[in-house]
């Protein structure tokens, strides 16, 4: 039930039956975004949501804010950081392909030990 229940979904979707899909993969040298100072200072935490598109090379195209943390350091820090980042870029069948994602980031404070 499971197999077929996949192959309706990969029909679905556009996918070929025996098409291989593996995702973009973020560098292990990509810097995460800053804490802007602010923020920190005062104690706010926050989630931002980036919507990418990254190239068959890996590189970030286009960034954009899907959801905003409310507070436009938070998004505007990890915009900075993401247009700098590169990707192992996604393939279908071992092919490079552009693509695009979302990628999360939550800035919360650590309690301190």
């Amino acid at each position: 039930m499971l197999a077929a229940s996949f192959l309706a979904l990969a029909l679905l979707s556009g996918m070929e039956p025996d098409e291989v899909r593996i995702p973009p993969k973020s560098k292990a040298s990509n810097v995460i975004p800053s804490y802007p100072p602010e923020l920190l200072r005062r104690g706010v935490e926050g989630k931002v949501l980036l919507r990418l598109l990254i190239s068959d090379e890996g590189k970030v195209l286009i960034v954009r804010v899907e959801k905003s943390s409310g507070h436009k350091a938070f998004d505007d820090a990890a915009l900075d950081a993401v247009r700098k980042w590169r990707f192992e870029p996604a393939t279908v069948n071992g092919t490079p392909i552009q693509c695009q994602t979302h990628l999360p980031f939550t800035f919360y404070l650590q309690p301190v030990k």
